[in-house]
């Protein structure tokens, strides 16, 4: 007995015949692979607290089940899970009817939208409340990431949440004909933000005064201002205190949320350094997502040091965000400072604890060895204000500012080994 998986027809063969086998009984197995959902169904979903069975008497939350980590896919699995994508209504609303994306029109020989149809299943098969199993398989996902990664990203190998939810998200965007324009796709619709950075250069520190001021007249180092999209935002992180206290233990240093965001009022400065010019940068954000990604960095972007944070928070704001990203950096930016350049950036995690407290462990590489920053980062999970950080005019643009914790990834054990887990708020 045999099921055509596209068509998802039973057929039986006999004796080298093959025949048509249709039984109610085998309806089961049809639905667990291709589960469909009614508009009804979606709008009582995130009210709904009815606990599904699986075959073996497992209870569980349609939504919140466990994605098998085929060997070192784990960081694949918590972002697909929760923080960009599963758990943020309109991308899993639009992705549970296949009937919102079956229309798309992609160039000819252009095979990516598999990436859009793969995703689609795995969301279906998420949030199906008739399931065998209280975790899912994300084998075929997976391969269409390896796909169309070109192999960067590997379920074999652990890679970088947030640099993956980078590429997943703008290879999404673009599968879906997203353009740059901020109504083109899903994705933008939900993640896009918009924000204003001043940019001034400085002289070099080995200049006399008078070498300073004079090149500070020239139009060269004049503050300038360009506008950049941002799917998410980019926290720094103070470094750890180097000395032991009087019981010769490490402090843990703690930073409050506000005070990392401060970044993005528009006033801090803060400075920049290329190979031959500094730079001295300010960001003000003109423009808040419904869903607003944040990250706080913990070094350069590269392999050899990749777990930092990351938060998805919800706003109940049906406008979406201007323009979308371009395909490179300006002159001077950083791919930190700009956001969510597509595949350009990297970063990751942050642990919500019981207390309303962040614990958040990031890596910092010197010379010598590789360091986890034990930084704790508090803040609220419910009523997140923005609205402190935008001026007065940008402020009265929003109908509200105000975020709530949707989800959270946290990275456990030593620098470049462990493993990530994810949190999901259960409404």
């Amino acid at each position: 007995m045999y099921i055509v998986y596209r068509e998802y027809v039973i057929t039986f063969l006999f004796n080298d015949d093959c025949f048509l086998f249709s039984d109610s009984s085998l309806d089961d197995i049809k639905y667990v692979l291709n589960p469909t959902f009614t508009s009804e169904q979606i709008q009582m979903m995130d009210t709904s607290d009815k606990l599904s069975r699986a075959i073996d008497g497992t209870m569980y939350l349609p939504g919140i089940v466990g994605l098998n980590n085929i060997k070192a896919n784990d960081y694949c699995n918590v972002i697909l899970q929760a923080s960009a994508l599963s758990h943020v209504t309109p991308l899993r609303n639009y992705f549970l009817r296949e009937i919102n994306y079956a229309r798309v029109k992609r160039p000819p020989g252009d095979s990516s939208f598999l990436l859009v149809q793969r995703f689609g299943e795995l969301m279906r098969k998420l949030w199906n409340p008739r399931n065998f199993k209280a975790h899912v398989s994300p084998h075929e996902m997976l391969q269409a990431v390896v796909l169309w990664s070109r192999k960067k990203f590997q379920f074999t190998e652990q890679g970088d949440p947030v640099e993956f939810l980078s590429w997943f998200l703008n290879a999404l965007h673009l599968a879906l004909n997203g353009t740059k324009k901020p109504e083109s796709s899903i994705v933008y619709r939900a993640f896009l933000g918009h924000m204003r950075i001043y940019t001034r250069k400085i002289p070099p520190i080995e200049l006399e005064d008078q070498q300073k001021e004079a090149l500070l007249r020239m139009d060269e180092y004049q503050e300038t201002m360009t506008e950049s999209p941002f799917l998410y935002l980019t926290c720094d992180l103070p470094p750890p205190p180097l000395f032991k206290d009087e019981f010769r233990e490490n402090i843990i240093p703690q930073v409050n949320l506000y005070t990392l965001l401060q970044k993005f009022n528009g006033q801090m400065e803060k400075e920049y350094k290329t190979y031959k010019e500094n730079f001295m940068k300010r960001f003000e954000i003109v423009k808040l997502p419904p869903y607003l990604i944040l990250y706080v960095k913990r070094w350069p972007a590269g392999r050899a040091a990749r777990q930092n944070n990351l938060v998805a928070t919800d706003r109940q704001l049906s406008s979406p965000d201007d323009l979308g990203p371009s395909n490179r950096c300006k002159p001077g930016h950083t791919a930190e400072d700009l956001g969510a350049r597509p595949a350009t950036c990297a970063r990751q995690c942050i642990l919500c604890q019981p207390q309303h407290t962040s614990d958040e462990y990031r890596f910092t590489k010197n010379t010598f060895f590789t360091e986890k920053n034990p930084t704790i980062v508090n803040f609220p999970v419910k009523n997140v204000d923005f609205g402190d950080i935008l001026t007065q005019r940008i402020k009265e643009q929003h109908k509200n500012t105000m975020y709530d914790l949707v989800a959270n990834i946290v990275h456990d054990g030593e620098p470049m080994k462990g493993t990530y887990r994810v949190h999901v708020l259960h409404k």
